[in-house]
């Protein structure tokens, strides 16, 4: 049972964050208001997020092509501010895989692309979605999301690069900003609200539905190629960015191919053939610009392949998992991928509990590379499964003496101290580490269960209020602050200091987000 608590608490601290849109949990209502129809109906100019078209009629939506005055349309201090609030808007809308490995490779092979983008000085955030459905979006001030689905799609890591270096085209080439003017709607928090909502719909055609209906249908009656001549460029420079990168040029035109021939087999088209339609020419466009390249093999990182194998599980399920796995091993299919096919095993065996098997299977592993930090975490969580939460906890402080605040140890190590009830110091670590990482809502997450676990209220509810604002909860965080406020769980003078200064700004935000 080891696994699964550990497993819930990423889902949810007593099932906070998993309760249905306007539940009430406790005294809490965890729910944030959707953005209102006359919202919607404000924005006469339609806001479309760069590569996403409406589902239903795929068509491209009539959009202003103010080109290269996009930098008076978003200023560089406005989008960041609509970055920041996009990305909470989406993470309200949409369960993030928090998974420190896949979101750690992600972001690497991310930076790694976009330090050979012209935006290697301008920030970027990138966000995994815990979804099926194959898919891509990319929205302001370099937010860039992507689901579970199309990593485990794509067929080698330069596939996987294409698409990310596609994204940062995007992003580069401003047209989120040169996709809607802001002369009606003076409101950042609206402007958020409206592009997730779009995303929304790419994800799930039958809420997009609901979401953008108001504006399609009231606001919107012709169509152009807005979309589809931002793909081209999205393609052009995304190939050079994957090459300057090092990844295979060949990738692009391949991953197109796959999707189209995929599509041959679906009813309606997979979600990213939808929102990054892929027609002959821009396959035949991708070929000839990669064969400007010369031919030379590319190999996967072993990082990429443990990741997919890690989805498979999250995916598939561990039974399902662990059975493909071993088919693949004994039948040697795998060979090539044995580390991976080993690695994603472990992690089949630890859904299921299976701690001696997952121990046997892990130890080679750890001997063949002590240093790979996924190989080290997933050990300490058999061990703590095993009954030897003392080795489990030394080999996690061992290693973050090597790698300070890395947040795969730091994350793993809380998770065992708190499912072992030693909740102090998981507080106490998680503490120290969401003072220089801000931004990390499961941390926030497992301080808010620590605390509480400690009998620490006051603690609990301020942890449980950033976890919550992370989210895009603005209100849940604003009762959770309150509530702490009132003295629930005796706070001392500096926490109760800390709690009011944090509450004015969340009031101050709220109230300008109501307008």
């Amino acid at each position: 049972m080891v696994y699964n608590k550990i497993r819930s608490y990423t889902q949810g601290v007593h099932g906070w964050d998993r309760a249905a849109p306007g539940t009430v949990v406790g005294e809490m209502n965890t729910s944030e208001p959707p953005f209102s129809k006359r919202m919607m109906r404000r924005a006469v100019t339609a806001l479309l997020l760069a590569g996403v078209v409406a589902q239903g009629s795929a068509q491209s939506i009539r959009l202003p092509d103010i080109a290269d005055s996009s930098e008076a349309v978003i200023s560089k201090v406005d989008d960041t501010q609509l970055g920041e609030l996009f990305l909470r808007e989406i993470r309200a809308r949409e369960e993030a895989l928090e998974d420190p490995e896949v979101e750690h490779y992600v972001n690497e092979i991310g930076y790694r692309l976009t330090q050979a983008s012209d935006g290697a000085n301008r920030p970027f955030t990138f966000l995994v979605l815990r979804e099926p459905i194959v898919n891509a979006f990319a929205g302001p001030n370099g937010v860039i999301g992507l689901n579970t689905g199309l990593i485990l799609a794509t067929e080698s890591e330069s596939e996987l690069a294409a698409v990310l270096s596609h994204e940062i085209a995007h992003v580069t080439q401003r047209h989120v900003a040169r996709a809607f003017e802001l002369e009606e709607i003076n409101s950042v928090y609206k402007v958020a609200g409206i592009l997730a909502a779009i995303v929304l719909a790419t994800q799930n055609s039958q809420a997009g539905t609901g979401a953008l209906g108001v504006v399609t249908a009231a606001d919107i009656q012709q169509r152009i190629d807005f979309i589809r001549r931002n793909e081209r460029e999205a393609d052009r420079i995304g190939m050079e960015i994957l090459t300057k990168a090092d990844y295979d040029p060949q990738a692009m035109p391949a991953f197109f191919e796959q999707l189209q021939q995929a599509q041959r087999y679906y009813r309606t088209p997979p979600e990213f053939l939808s929102t990054h339609p892929v027609t002959s020419d821009r396959i035949a466009e991708a070929r000839q610009r990669a064969e400007r390249f010369k031919f030379r093999q590319y190999k996967d990182s072993d990082a990429y392949l443990r990741v997919r194998a890690k989805l498979k599980v999250l995916v598939d399920g561990p039974k399902a998992a662990k059975e493909y796995f071993e088919r693949r091993l004994a039948s040697g299919q795998g060979r090539r991928l044995a580390s991976a096919e080993h690695y994603g095993l472990v992690h089949a065996l630890i859904g299921l509990e299976q701690w001696q098997k997952a121990l046997d299977t892990v130890q080679p592993l750890m001997e063949k590379s002590p240093d790979v930090l996924p190989i080290r975490d997933a050990l300490a969580k058999v061990l703590h499964g095993f009954g030897r939460t003392d080795e489990a906890v030394a080999l996690y402080r061992q290693s973050l003496r090597a790698y300070v605040n890395d947040r795969l140890l730091v994350i793993g190590l809380a998770e065992v101290l708190i499912d072992a009830g030693r909740n102090r110091e998981a507080a106490s670590l998680l503490g120290n580490y969401v003072q220089r990482v801000r931004s990390d809502a499961r941390a926030y997450h497992l301080l808010a269960e620590a605390n509480a676990r400690s009998g620490q209220r006051a603690a609990s509810a301020a942890a449980l209020a950033e976890h919550h604002y992370l989210n895009g909860r603005l209100e849940a965080a604003v009762y959770q602050l309150e509530r702490a406020q009132r003295g629930d769980g005796g706070a001392d003078y500096y926490l109760a200091a800390r709690i009011g200064a944090r509450l004015e700004q969340l009031k101050a935000e709220k109230l300008a987000r109501d307008e």
